[in-house]
């Protein structure tokens, strides 16, 4: 018989995210994963692991129930009590945002997210419950753009996160991003292009994400994350003209500031400091995120990062199942 775990929820009151642009709440309900041996050894202290939502998902939303599936909590029990995995503590931040994300980063036009999770988060999951403080004993990982922030937030703060999983992260954004281009215009169309007139009729709707709005808020969303502008009407710049299609290169261009694959050899320091740092991805994601991770791991060789890279037939959907195997081996490099 496995010995269950404990979901203990948190509402977490935040100071950083008061205030915030899209008036967003700043009090956070979200979940932590306890291994049973939290409560049966009350002496025992355990590593960490931050795992981080995709976009349009959250730490909450991971819970949910899911037909023919494995639910998250039984998937840790079942992973501790066959030895796969190391006891750890889980925790699933709520960084949900009015746009559905914030790519775990800091912006004018959408809040300061890294300062929550690493100002405040991480210091109050430490001061809180029984953890073993110290990068050595803190990972990060993610799924597509927790993925993202998984090695963004790992390779700012190699202090905080030692250990960083990337699964189907947003990389190469002139492959995963430029192409949705034309169905955000195609979105904006009936508007006259105004970006303010579609949110808000989106919004009216009860925030759709089928026949093109998944798309098209997800562009929105990145320019809010990459390159906010308060003089704008609608809080942030894009790269192409919403009238007439023209790029805008100017944009782009601080877009690409972003890519990870601009930053790696920037931050090449701070990843030969991190402990572990994994890579992998879909041969058939549907988003083209393979070909951004393959280069990415190209980087990470060619500057003698040692890293761990793998492919799996699969896309980008349906793949809870790639969780056994990361969180298997990220907690078993924990000292």
């Amino acid at each position: 018989m496995t010995i269950p775990g404990t979901i203990l929820w948190v509402e977490h009151d935040s100071k950083v995210l008061k205030g915030n642009p899209l008036k967003d709440p700043h009090s956070r309900l979200f979940p932590i994963y306890l291994p049973p041996s939290y409560t049966t050894h009350p002496n025992k202290q355990f590593p960490v692991i931050y795992l981080l939502a995709g976009h349009f998902g959250s730490g909450p939303a991971m819970l949910n129930w899911s037909p023919w599936g494995e639910g998250f909590a039984d998937r840790m029990d079942r992973l501790i009590a066959t030895k796969k995995m190391r006891d750890s503590i889980i925790v699933l931040p709520d960084c949900f945002t009015g746009y559905g994300g914030a790519q775990y980063m800091n912006s004018a036009a959408v809040g300061r997210y890294e300062d929550y999770l690493i100002q405040e988060l991480v210091p109050w999951i430490d001061k809180h419950l029984r953890t073993i403080p110290g990068a050595a004993t803190r990972g990060v990982t993610g799924k597509s753009s927790g993925a993202y922030g998984a090695l963004m937030l790992a390779m700012k703060f190699p202090d905080i996160f030692g250990l960083s999983a990337w699964r189907s992260g947003d990389a190469y954004f002139d492959f995963c991003y430029r192409k949705d281009m034309p169905h955000l215009l195609v979105m904006l169309e009936p508007f006259g292009g105004s970006v303010k007139k579609f949110l808000a009729d989106w919004q009216k709707k009860g925030h759709p994400l089928n026949n093109g709005y998944a798309d098209a808020i997800n562009i929105l969303a990145m320019a809010a994350c990459y390159t906010p502008n308060p003089k704008s009407p609608h809080g942030f710049d894009l790269p192409v003209d919403t009238q007439t299609g023209e790029w805008d290169e100017r944009v782009w261009q601080k877009w690409l500031k972003y890519d990870p694959l601009n930053l790696v050899s920037i931050n090449r320091s701070n990843l030969k400091k991190l402990k572990w740092i994994y890579l992998e991805c879909g041969r058939s994601d549907e988003y083209g995120l393979l070909y951004g991770t393959r280069q990415l791991s190209q980087q990470l060789h060619t500057l003698k990062i040692t890293h761990h890279y793998e492919e799996f037939d699969g896309g980008h959907r349906n793949t809870n199942h790639r969780y056994d195997h990361v969180l298997s081996l990220m907690s078993k490099k924990f000292p």
